[in-house]
């Protein structure tokens, strides 16, 4: 196995994760319309982490 994978290389892939989580909520809140709410903070969260560590 190679070296261990440094946090500033895993930071793409971990930034894309959030940004998957925050996408299914708005799926499950389709169902669910009370979690509506929570899935726009969840996304504006992951979406300020991203761009936070894009800067």
């Amino acid at each position: 196995m190679p070296d261990p994978v440094s946090e500033e290389e895993l930071a793409p892939f971990r930034w894309l994760r959030l940004l998957h989580a925050g996408a299914w909520w708005f799926v499950h809140a389709a169902r669910v319309p009370g979690h509506l709410p929570e899935a726009r903070t969840r996304l504006a969260a992951a979406v300020a982490e991203v761009s936070a560590g894009l800067r």
